[in-house]
This record gives C-alpha cells, structure tokens and sequence, in this order.
C-alpha cells in the first residue's frame, strides 16, 4: 500500500519496535497525522517510564485497520517532551497490509471472570478453554445465563513483556452441559466489539501460542 492512502486516525493503538531493541514491541497511541509530513505519537513507556528515544532511530510501527495487520518501516525526525513526551515519525514510502484471520482459534486456559449484564447475576468466574478474535469457550460450574445474553468479560492476558487485564463485552451463543463433567457448563461467547488495543493483545497471544506450539 502507498503511505499516501496511510490514514492514521487519532487513538490509533500502535506497537513500536525500535532499533537494537528489537526484542520488544512497545505500546503507543497515534494523536497527530500531518499528510505528507509526519505521524505523532506518544513515546512509549516501561515501568511506569518513559523509554529514551534518539532522534533518527529506526523504527517499525504494527497496527490494525479494520481486518488488517499493517506495518511499516520509518524513523524517529523529532522527539519531544513538552507538555507531555511525543515522537514525530517520518511518513513511511510503503505500508504492508496483510488480512487477518478472524476465526482462528487456539486452546488456552485462562481463569476469567463474567457478569452477566441482561440478567445482573452477580460476577462468575469460568476458565477460558480457547480464544479467537471473534470470541471464546469457556467452562464453568456456575450460570452464565442464556443464548443472546450480554456478558462482561475479565482476564488478564500475558505476552512477552506484558501483562494486560483486558475488558470486553460478549454475547452468549451457545450454551451446553459438559460431557466430560456433569457438574459444569460449556458456553460459547462472540465478542461484540473489540477495541483496536484488545484486538491487537489477542492477535499477539494467539500468534505467540502457534509459534510456541509449532515449536515444541
């Protein structure tokens, strides 16, 4: 794709990749975008503080566009760190774009929690069994509540370096005793509106969990 088609709305969730830090991907959010110029964004943070960022550092940007993973290549032309600590990028020549899967599904077992919003049953807690980005399965010895319910969704999701308490909403769709134990249900939930972030946390486990699979 040609940078000038690049439209980076504002809030855009990004993951940074800088030059001889390439093991890390960093969080940072785009507010500014200046056609033919350069792409603001926030400096990213670790620990609770802002990393040391130089001017002209390569730098690789991930972000999502609807179904699509895109990246590109640019460097740091401006670091900033008044009123607050922003980085202007360079416009890229070429984004790459890939479509994302959205079906793809891996097994997990993440301890979650859920409370259902049509009925107001109180917080349940269930493990997730497996996870895609267009929702989950789970198990649980307590009542979600029924098909086209609306239900809160808590877990905490670690990849790499990063441990991120994510919050969604999801609609039960299908609900059945578990086979394999009488004493539990089987829910399957669709996710009813991913942030961009969210989305991007749960492509990564899912990429990070079929490369460790594929690996081992």
């Amino acid at each position: 794709m040609k940078s000038d088609t690049l439209k980076l709305q504002t809030g855009t969730s990004l993951q940074l990749q800088f030059e001889k830090r390439e093991e890390e991907r960093l969080g940072s959010r785009v507010i500014g975008y200046s056609p033919g110029k350069s792409i603001l964004v926030t400096t990213p943070k670790q620990e609770d503080h802002t990393i040391l960022v130089r001017l002209d550092q390569k730098v690789t940007v991930r972000f999502f566009s609807n179904t699509a993973a895109c990246a590109f290549e640019t460097k740091v032309i401006n670091v900033c760190t008044h009123p607050y600590p922003y980085l202007h990028l360079a416009i890229p020549k070429n984004v790459t774009t890939g479509e994302v899967r959205k079906a793809r599904r891996v097994s997990s077992k993440l301890p979650a929690s859920f409370n259902n919003r049509t009925s107001n049953g109180g917080r349940k807690t269930g493990i997730i069994t497996d996870i895609s980005t267009s929702g989950i399965r789970l198990t649980s010895d307590e009542g979600m509540g029924n098909k086209g319910d609306t239900v809160d969704i808590r877990t905490t999701i670690e990849l790499e370096h990063l441990s991120r308490l994510l919050i969604t909403e999801g609609v039960i769709r299908s609900k059945s005793l578990n086979s394999a134990d009488s004493n539990t249900y089987i829910y399957g939930m669709e996710f009813k509106e991913l942030l961009d972030e969210d989305f991007l946390l749960i492509y990564g486990y899912i990429h990070a969990q079929i490369t460790e699979n594929s690996s081992s």
